[in-house]
C-alpha cells in the first residue's frame, strides 16, 4: 500500500511540470534524445536531464543505451496509458516493404512457372516467299530469351525484403 501511494505521488509529482507534460507528449511519435528534447522544448540540456530523471523515477519512460554515444528515452506502458496511447501501430515502412516483397514474390513465381516462354524458337520462311530468297541460316533453331535467372534473383530481392520488413517490424514493436 504505501509503495503504490509512493508512486501515485511520484507521477503526480511528474505531472505537475509543463514542460515535463511537453517530454511525454514528445516521446509518444518516437523515441528522442536527451539533446532533441532540449532543442524541441528551447531548454537547456541539464534541465532536461533533470525532467527526465524525475520521469525515470516515475516509471513513466525508459532509458535505452545500444551501448552508443546517445542514449534514447521512450515511454513505458505505464506512461503510454497515461497519455491515451493506444497500442503501437504496424510501422508503415513494414507494411510498405512486405507488400513490395509479397507482390515481388507473386509476380516472379507467376512468370517463372506459368508464363514460361519457349526454349526454343524455329524461324519459319514465309509462305510468299521462295526458300532461295529466304537464307537457311535464319530457318536454323534460335534460342528464345530466358529470363529464368532474373526470377530466380527477384524472388531472392523479394525474400530479402521480406525478412528486412519482418525485422523492421519487430524493431518497432520492441520500442
Amino acid at each position: 500500500m504505501k509503495e503504490s501511494m509512493a508512486s501515485d505521488s511520484l507521477i503526480r509529482k511528474a505531472l505537475d511540470s509543463e514542460s515535463r507534460m511537453h517530454i511525454l507528449r514528445s516521446l509518444i511519435r518516437r523515441r528522442k534524445t536527451q539533446s532533441e528534447l532540449a532543442k524541441e522544448l528551447s531548454l537547456a540540456s541539464p534541465t532536461i536531464l533533470q525532467h527526465l530523471s524525475i520521469l525515470l523515477d516515475a516509471g513513466l519512460i525508459y532509458k535505452i543505451d545500444e551501448g552508443r554515444k546517445w542514449k534514447y528515452y521512450a515511454l513505458t506502458e505505464k506512461g503510454r496509458k497515461l497519455m491515451g496511447v493506444k497500442e503501437n501501430p504496424i510501422p508503415i515502412r513494414s507494411i510498405v516493404l512486405f507488400a513490395f516483397a509479397l507482390i515481388l514474390i507473386s509476380s516472379s513465381l507467376y512468370m517463372l512457372f506459368f508464363n514460361m516462354p519457349p526454349q526454343v524458337q524455329r524461324k519459319e520462311a514465309p509462305s510468299d516467299v521462295r526458300l532461295v530468297a529466304f537464307p537457311q541460316s535464319q530457318l536454323e533453331e534460335q534460342p528464345a530469351e530466358d529470363y529464368t535467372i532474373v526470377y530466380y534473383l527477384l524472388i531472392v530481392i523479394g525474400i530479402i525484403s521480406l525478412i528486412l520488413a519482418i525485422y523492421i517490424y519487430l524493431k518497432e514493436k520492441k520500442n
